[in-house]
């Protein structure tokens, strides 16, 4: 991920990353995103009524595709692996 105007650049000696790098609409002049920022699109995380966030933009829409894929596929490798285990309830029951 990486705000505009400017570009994405691999750190040295990164891998090639997994996906395309996404572009940040920052809200707030001030605010930039770290060179080393990454985005783990297979660690999901809900975001509850109590918790401080602080909004500093927004995805493009024209890489909302780009995004939709990346969890798609990290969520199906991530399902087929947990396929294999226990299916005993998290929660209670029997």
């Amino acid at each position: 991920m990486y705000t505009l105007p400017g570009r994405p650049q691999l750190l040295r000696d990164e891998p090639r990353l997994g996906f395309s790098p996404v572009r940040l609409e920052t809200d707030v002049s001030i605010e930039t995103l770290a060179l080393e920022s990454r985005v783990n699109y297979s660690k999901l995380v809900t975001v509850e009524h109590n918790v401080k966030v602080l909004f500093i933009g927004r995805i493009l829409a024209e890489d909302m595709g780009i995004v939709d894929a990346a969890v798609n596929q990290c969520w199906a490798g991530k399902v087929r692996k947990d396929s294999g285990r226990s299916q005993k309830p998290r929660y209670g029951g029997p």
